[in-house]
């Protein structure tokens, strides 16, 4: 997507960091992608990032054994 519209490297790197916030809120969920990749990573028509592809998604457990919630609580 950044070199069919020619993006320069801020406007990439503006991207990237929409991929990390998004990881980023999947982590704090206890939700884990494991399958991060330049075609699971979709940029919309007014450049917004969205992660696709949880299919191998893992959800952890808190260390109290608890699973995982919405929240992350």
């Amino acid at each position: 997507a950044c070199d069919a519209r020619s993006l320069p490297v801020r406007e990439r790197i503006e991207l990237f960091l929409q991929v990390l916030q998004a990881t980023a809120h999947a982590h704090a969920n206890l939700v884990i992608h494991r399958d991060l990749k330049p075609e699971n990573v979709m940029v919309g028509a007014f450049g917004e990032v969205q992660v696709v592809d949880w299919g191998l998604a893992k959800v952890m457990q808190r260390q109290d054994g608890a699973a995982a919630t919405a929240s992350g609580r």
